[in-house]
């Protein structure tokens, strides 16, 4: 079986230290195809940008370890390089609720 184009596959990984089981991880994600389309700032993967969910998820990603975005080109909102930091964030406020400006495109 190989993979399809433009597809997601999602997976969840645990251990065995040989006592016990550990956790699930949070959802891993494999995307083909292309992932950034338009602007960047989709990083919960919904097909719509920089709105109050993208911000939850830049939240959660940077202050509780939460997953990656898909896409983590899409997560690199404010282009500056690196992917959902505290940088990225403070732009998707400044758009959602200041009318900042908008994200880059994807390259």
């Amino acid at each position: 079986m190989g993979l399809k184009a433009d597809s997601l596959y999602y997976w969840r990984v645990r251990w065995h230290d040989g006592i016990e089981w550990s956790e699930y991880t949070h959802p891993l994600v494999l995307r083909t195809g292309a992932c950034c389309i338009g602007i960047r700032s989709d990083l919960n993967n919904d097909t719509t940008n920089a709105n109050i969910l993208d911000l939850t998820f830049a939240v959660d990603r940077i202050f509780r370890g939460g997953p990656c975005p898909v896409c983590p080109e899409e997560g690199d909102v404010n282009s500056g390089g690196d992917v959902c930091n505290i940088l990225d964030l403070t732009f998707l406020v400044d758009r959602i609720f200041r009318g900042g400006p908008l994200p880059g495109p994807c390259e």
